[in-house]
């Protein structure tokens, strides 16, 4: 039999976290700006705090080390000057584009993605989020960034809405929450308010506002999953079959379904069927919330009726 000439059967397993409760299964940190001006160059002026605020962001995403950041965008909330001085003089990886990373291990090669006009695929955004990645998403306050960006952050309990933020103003700020530590002021043009769909949810919150209008809100698993919050968490799939007497069987995965590349769970033995079922014990890692299998029929080395697999 030639290597890849059927497929047996596919099986397709998801394995995750999960928080006992209906808390959700992220583990990456979200920021929302209704606005693009607060980190744009022309808001690099007193009273305005956009570098304290830039360091914030950052250091929330990462604690204390360098991050690896990418902005994609071609607008001046993302693109310039002052905020990447800002970044690269704290340590940081500041890397400006307007290519969209071409699935989900592109995207883990960075700590977090800035976005601000250019679109992203919501699934990969959210698979890159339950991945563990951060992502801070400025609106220009314009009606159709609800239609490109709600698909994303519904997801994880937020919303832009129709309803425009006020300005030009030096807006005055008040919170308690880390993201705003030191800033008082940031500039405003003109936003879309951002609105917390499930205010009993502790994982999103609208944390600045203004007339009844949220301007920052964050989406934030982590600080829970790091509480004595006791969870749930997959440890090792089991995958099985009923195999065919005389054949071989190569398990592949992948972590994502846009791409089209399957790596073997073991490239270097197979197993052999004998008509029984066939049993196969795959560990998972706890940084890769999804991963999807297929069995297929091939020549190759022979491991054996059953074995456990690790990764």
């Amino acid at each position: 039999m030639h290597a890849l000439q059927r497929w047996f059967s596919i099986s397709w397993l998801t394995a995750g976290t999960f928080l006992l409760g209906n808390g959700p299964a992220f583990a990456g940190r979200i920021v929302v700006a209704n606005d693009e001006f607060p980190l744009a160059d022309s808001g690099f002026l007193e009273p305005n705090d956009p570098a304290r605020f830039a360091l914030n962001v950052g250091t929330w995403f990462v604690d204390a080390r360098p991050g690896r950041f990418l902005a994609i965008s071609n607008d001046q909330g993302l693109t310039g000057s002052q905020l990447a001085a800002t970044m690269v003089g704290a340590g940081h990886q500041w890397t400006v584009t307007t290519q969209v990373p071409a699935n989900l291990e592109a995207m883990k090669a960075y700590d977090a993605v800035f976005l601000c006009v250019t679109p992203m695929p919501p699934l990969l955004l959210i698979d890159y989020v339950n991945a563990g990645g951060n992502v801070y998403l400025a609106s220009r306050g314009v009606e159709a960034e609800a239609t490109l960006w709600n698909p994303f952050l519904r997801r994880f309990g937020l919303e832009f809405s129709p309803v425009q933020t006020g300005g030009p103003v030096d807006q005055p700020l008040q919170s308690s929450h880390p993201l705003l530590a030191g800033v008082d002021h940031l500039r405003q043009i003109v936003g879309s308010s951002i609105r917390d769909l499930d205010p009993g949810d502790p994982t999103n919150e609208v944390i600045a506002s203004a007339g009844g209008l949220g301007l920052f809100a964050v989406a934030d698993s982590l600080t829970y999953f790091d509480s004595k919050t006791p969870f749930i968490r997959v440890s090792e799939i089991e995958i099985s079959w009923r195999s065919e007497t005389n054949t071989t069987y190569r398990i592949d995965y992948r972590s994502a379904l846009t791409g089209n590349v399957w790596t073997p769970l073991n490239p270097t033995n197979c197993l052999t069927g004998d008509g029984s079922i066939l049993r196969y014990f795959d560990r998972v890692a706890i940084q890769e919330p999804r991963r999807y299998y297929r069995i297929v029929s091939t020549n190759c080395p022979i491991l054996g009726p059953t074995s456990a697999g690790s990764r």
